[in-house]
């Protein structure tokens, strides 16, 4: 079989948000380590960067907290937004892109020793179409590589794999450990929104009418009007927003600054926590600064103060009711909230969720750069798992499973031989004996005929217990060697052997059913099978009638069985036939007994078992091999689908 290992790649998880930007780095796809990337336009906050892009006539493109504090440009700020169509998005997204590329290549941290592929995040909620826009503009930008993942699903893969996020309190011992039957909720807290994703294996479904308008640069708003409100500085720093919407925007920005160093000292025991940052308008002079401080009773008043955005609620107020439209919106509790977004370290954010969810609720010791981190590994996990579906498809199209099933073939048909055969005569015909002798089946031939019928329907039914254990039985028996052909597969990409082990097969629980039911088995042989089955049974039966008919009698001459054994030679065939389509009186039928049929039944259905072994052997078993080894493939491909979500 052919070995599929994941090529010298880089990959690069860009977390572009409304308010800032994070990237984070696999170097190498063919190994573990996940780092994040300083940024040069970060300045003093390193990994961060402010999301903002600046095209100055004489310096060109600037970013980050330089393009906010650089005179005579034209300012970008707050553009991640889905509507790609309008260039006023387009433009700043694919000018910011080509500068952070540009940025890390000219000091040397973006090498040419191998290709890069970039993996961005979008909202849960983006729909295809956008997605397709987004990258479309992304490759615009001179990204040749480059894909977009669910930010629930970088949220997610961090969580699981970072090794920063432990378990819940009572196991804290080890990093969190998600399985693909785990439900958790996923609340990234971002500038622009709250995205509040359901993510069960690998369906993610956004929450409705929870968070879309929630984002924290509403705080940074509420913020600025409480210092315009309040500040003795007023008049002055009106004087220089009024009609310089520039300047507006990095009164925005101080006052956001200022939102996280309040935050960031905000803790329980702290006594007193006053946030602060300065404002110094552009081309103002050496006086013109106006210091911003914020202290817990101002910083309650804005979280409380009602928004029209909002609906005419606070900003707590609206964040808790989506948590708990969230919390409704899971069937049964959420194995783990996994909160991300550098607005998770608001403190009320953690303490709102554990109010609701209680210790399920888990967040890394660097929400803000969750995101980014989570779209490496995401790059990474996509890469090689690549390679891991391209070494199952060798696996399944190189005949592996059919040489499987049929070596075990003789094993499946002795099993439905006996299956079948047992209990055939109790089963079908001392019934049809009955029926004969009281006349309600005219001929032999017609008792054939029924009793195929019955035998066929009773192959394909998925009550029959007999044959539903035979092939549970033998399915089961196939498992192990599935098992030893699939393992090497999972080491090659460091999971677990029994990644790939298909689940045991029961008739109790009917799981035997969606995977090889008795109709797949029987599809071509059912008819075929019954028609031996109705054959042997009847000829016992004909057996009977012809030696009473052999000795004469009149009800040998009445339907004519003397003339034609008079005949002698070849006519013993046409003596056959009469004696299967002869209508014989009923009052003649009584001297046949079913003791007779009683006593033979056994050493019949020994020898039928055999037959139908053997005829599955032959005459079936390039039709059971493929129509087996066709389910177990389809089975073995879904396995795969699980198994992928364990690559990490």
């Amino acid at each position: 079989m052919t070995t599929h290992r994941s090529k010298d790649l880089r990959i690069v998880g860009f977390d572009l948000g409304h308010a800032d930007t994070a990237l984070a780095v696999v170097p190498d796809v063919r190994e573990d380590e996940v780092i994040k990337q300083e940024l040069p336009s970060a300045a003093g906050r390193t990994y961060v960067s402010v999301t903002a892009v600046a095209e100055h006539p004489a310096k060109g493109i600037i970013l980050g907290v330089f393009a906010i504090n650089q005179e005579d440009a034209r300012l970008y700020v707050a553009f991640k937004d889905p509507s790609f169509d309008e260039e006023k998005v387009a433009r700043p997204t694919r000018l910011f892109v080509q500068g952070v590329r540009e940025d890390l290549k000219r000091v040397g941290r973006l090498p040419d020793d191998r290709p890069t592929r970039w993996v961005f995040g979008t909202p849960s909620g983006w729909s295809p179409e956008i997605r397709g826009r987004y990258l479309e503009v992304l490759r615009e930008a001179g990204l040749a590589d480059v894909e977009v993942v669910a930010e629930s699903r970088a949220a997610l893969l961090f969580a699981r794999d970072s090794g920063e996020v432990r378990d819940r309190p009572a196991r804290a011992k080890g990093r969190l450990q998600l399985t693909a039957a785990d439900t958790v909720l996923v609340a990234d807290l971002g500038s622009s929104t709250l995205d509040i994703t359901v993510v069960t294996g690998r369906r993610a479904n956004p929450v409705k009418d929870a968070g879309s308008a929630l984002g924290a640069s509403l705080i940074d708003i509420a913020i600025m009007n409480w210092f315009l409100r309040e500040s003795p500085y007023r008049a002055d720093v009106e004087r220089h927003i009024e009609w310089n919407d520039f300047e507006r925007k990095r009164l925005q920005f101080a006052c956001r600054m200022a939102k996280e160093d309040f935050f960031t000292k905000d803790h329980p025991a702290a006594q007193q926590v006053v946030g602060t940052y300065t404002y110094e308008p552009l081309g103002g002079d050496e006086n013109a600064f106006y210091p911003i401080r914020i202290g817990r009773t101002a910083m309650a008043e804005v979280l409380d103060t009602a928004q029209p955005a909002l609906g005419g609620r606070g900003w707590r107020e609206a964040f808790r009711d989506d948590l708990l439209l969230a919390a409704a919106a899971v069937k049964g509790k959420p194995s783990h909230v996994v909160l991300t977004g550098g607005a998770s370290r608001m403190t009320f954010v953690l303490d709102y969720a554990r109010e609701i969810f209680g210790d399920r609720v888990v967040m890394g010791s660097e929400p803000e750069l969750a995101i980014a981190r989570g779209l490496a590994l995401a790059g990474r996990i996509s890469e090689r798992a690549k390679g891991f579906r391209a070494d199952i498809a060798d696996f399944l199209r190189e005949g592996m499973v059919e040489t499987v099933v049929r070596n075990h073939l003789g094993s499946l048909a002795s099993r439905l031989g006996d299956a079948v055969a047992t209990g055939a005569f109790e089963a079908h015909a001392i019934p049809a004996f009955r029926r004969w002798k009281r006349g309600e089946i005219r001929t032999l031939a017609e008792m054939e005929a029924q009793i195929a019928q019955a035998v066929s329907a009773s192959l394909t039914a998925t009550d029959n217990p007999r044959v539903q254990a035979a092939i549970v039985e033998w399915q089961n028996a196939l498992h192990p060697d599935l098992n030893d052909l699939t393992a090497p597969i999972c080491r090659r990409w460091r999971i677990r052997d029994e990644a790939m082990e298909l689940a045991p097969v029961s008739v109790r629980d009917q799981t035997w059913s969606p995977q090889v039911g008795l109709a797949v088995v029987f599809a071509d042989q059912a008819a075929a099978i019954a028609g031996v089955v109705a054959s042997v049974v009847v000829g016992v039966i004909a057996a009977a009638v012809f030696s009473a008919m052999a000795v004469g009698g009149p009800i040998a001459w009445v339907i004519g069985f003397g003339a034609v054994i008079t005949a002698g030679g070849s006519a013993a065939e046409k003596a056959d036939e009469l004696v299967r389509t002869a209508n014989i009186p009923v009052a003649g039928r009584e001297m046949f007994r079913e003791a007779s049929l009683r006593k033979k039944a056994p050493a019949k259905e020994r020898e039928l078992a055999a037959n139908l072994a053997q005829k599955l052997r032959t005459d079936g078993a390039d039709a059971i091999v493929a129509q087996v080894a066709h389910q177990l493939a389809l089975q073995l491909e879904e396995q795969a689908k699980e198994a992928e979500l364990l690559i990490s």
